[in-house]
């Protein structure tokens, strides 16, 4: 019966950890020292998330041929320049809920478009 409880009681905290995180996939817009702002797909309004000194950043930014690892400081870069005006695609993971949500990670999305035919 204990082993009916404690089972019972894993599992309901590996649920609740699944609810308390989310992910937002979207346009990147500005990112400043602690926050980002993301044009959230399929919403009319910008969401401001907080990042923290452990989110990790995955992928590239830049124009080919430029292109450097993202950081804070590489995003930055790449929205001031006129390359990056129309902001970065991005897919935001985070942990907890309202003002306590902070991101984990954030994942430079690849350029949309169609890819050449190999020629034959």
């Amino acid at each position: 019966m204990l082993k009916k409880f404690a089972a019972a009681g894993l599992a309901l905290a590996f649920l609740s950890g699944i609810v308390l995180a989310a992910e937002y996939e979207g346009v990147l817009t500005s990112i400043d020292k602690k926050t980002v702002k993301i044009k959230v797909k399929g919403e009319d309004t910008e969401k401001v998330l907080n990042y923290s000194s452990t989110t990790t950043f995955e992928g590239k930014v830049g124009k080919k041929g430029d292109r450097v690892d993202a950081s804070a400081d590489s995003l930055t870069t790449h929205l001031e320049s006129k390359a990056g005006k129309k902001g970065v695609r991005v897919k935001i993971t985070t942990k907890g809920e309202g003002k306590d949500e902070v991101i984990t990670s954030i994942k430079i999305a690849g350029r949309k478009g169609k890819k050449k035919a190999d020629a034959e």
